[in-house]
C-alpha cells in the first residue's frame, strides 16, 4: 500500500473512529440519562412513602373538607398566607396548615421537577395520576382560599398543572395494565366479580 493510499484512507477511517465515539457518546448518554430518572422516581417513592407525608395525608383526609367550610380556618388560612397571623388560633388550624402546606409544597416541587424535565412525565404519571389528581381534588377548596386571599393564581401552580397532566393520562389510561397479556384474578369491570355481598 503506497503513501498515496494511506491518505486516502486515513479522512475515512478518522470519520469511522469519530462516528463510533459519536455512538458510544449517545448510549452512555442514554444510560445516565435512565439513571438520573431512575433516581429521580426513586425521589419520588421515598416522598410519597415518607412519614411526614402520609400522617399528613391523613390528617387532611379526615378533617380538611370540615375545615375548609369553618369560616373561623378559613379567616385564618387567609391571615396566614398575607403573613398576619391571629393570635393564639386553636391548635387543629395549625395543624391543618403545616400539614396542607407540606402536601401542597411536595406536590408542587414534583409538578417543577415535570415542567423542568428532570422527572419523566409518563412514567410519573402511570405511577402517580390518581395520587395527584386525589390529593388536588381533596386539597382544591383551600388552595381556592389561599389564592382569593393573594389575588392570584400562581399559588402551587405547578402542582396544579401536574394535575390537569394526571387527568389527561386518567383520561386516556383509564387501566394501566399492559394490553394484551391475561390477568390472575378475575376482572372487577366483568359482570358477578364484584365484591361479594354478606350473607345474614
Amino acid at each position: 500500500m503506497t503513501l498515496n493510499d494511506l491518505n486516502a484512507i486515513a479522512p475515512i477511517v478518522t470519520a469511522i473512529v469519530i462516528a463510533a465515539t459519536a455512538v458510544a457518546a449517545l448510549v452512555q448518554l442514554r444510560h445516565m440519562r435512565a439513571a438520573n430518572h431512575i433516581g429521580a422516581m426513586w425521589s419520588v417513592h421515598e416522598m410519597f412513602s415518607d412519614a411526614g407525608y402520609i400522617g399528613a395525608r391523613r390528617y387532611l383526609r379526615t378533617h380538611l373538607a370540615r375545615l375548609v367550610a369553618d369560616p373561623g380556618f378559613r379567616g385564618f388560612a387567609t391571615m396566614e398566607i398575607l403573613g398576619h397571623p391571629p393570635a393564639n388560633p386553636p391548635e387543629e388550624y395549625i395543624t391543618a396548615i403545616n400539614a396542607a402546606t407540606l402536601i401542597a409544597n411536595t406536590h408542587e416541587m414534583l409538578g417543577n421537577m415535570i415542567v423542568q424535565g428532570l422527572i419523566n412525565r409518563e412514567v410519573m404519571l402511570r405511577g402517580y395520576a390518581w395520587v395527584i389528581d386525589g390529593t388536588w381534588r381533596m386539597m382544591e377548596e383551600y388552595v381556592k382560599i389561599l389564592r382569593a386571599a393573594e389575588g392570584g393564581d400562581g399559588l402551587f401552580e405547578d402542582f396544579e398543572y401536574m394535575t390537569v397532566c394526571s387527568r389527561d393520562w386518567i383520561k386516556h389510561n383509564p387501566v394501566s395494565y399492559p394490553k394484551g397479556y391475561g390477568r390472575i384474578l378475575p376482572s372487577f369491570s366483568q359482570p358477578g366479580n364484584g365484591p361479594a355481598v354478606p350473607t345474614a
